[in-house]
């Protein structure tokens, strides 16, 4: 007749955790996120996370950006939107002070002419 082996204690088994990758303990690292079956420490993820962005594969789930970080981008934008804009009114300008004296000739020939002659 065989016995069933013993399990662990559950305190024991805790004990055991630790990260797939490199093998450190869940005392050893800050954090260890545990699956089943499998833990990874939070420095393995860091260290994924940096081969991922060297391939330029990150997921962007994996972004984390603050409040004030998006801001500044938002702020950014809206400066370059700005240019833009500044931009396009200069040229606007420029070009409406360039065909204003044909404005002013269609305007008259408009009224010369009467609205049959532009229908």
């Amino acid at each position: 007749m065989t016995t069933k082996p013993e399990e662990p204690a559950e305190s024991e088994l805790l004990s055991q955790i630790h990260c797939g990758f490199c093998g450190k303990r869940e005392k050893e690292v800050a954090q260890l996120v545990a699956g089943p079956n499998v833990s990874i420490c939070n420095e393995c993820i860091d260290l994924a996370i940096e081969c991922l962005q060297e391939r330029n594969i990150v997921p962007s789930s994996v972004y984390k950006m603050s409040l004030v970080q998006l801001r500044e981008i938002e702020l950014s934008f809206q400066e370059t939107i700005d240019k833009i804009r500044d931009q396009f009114n200069e040229k606007k300008d420029v070009i409406d002070e360039s065909t204003r004296p044909y404005q002013k000739k269609i305007r008259i020939e408009a009224e010369i002419l009467g609205p049959k002659r532009f229908h």
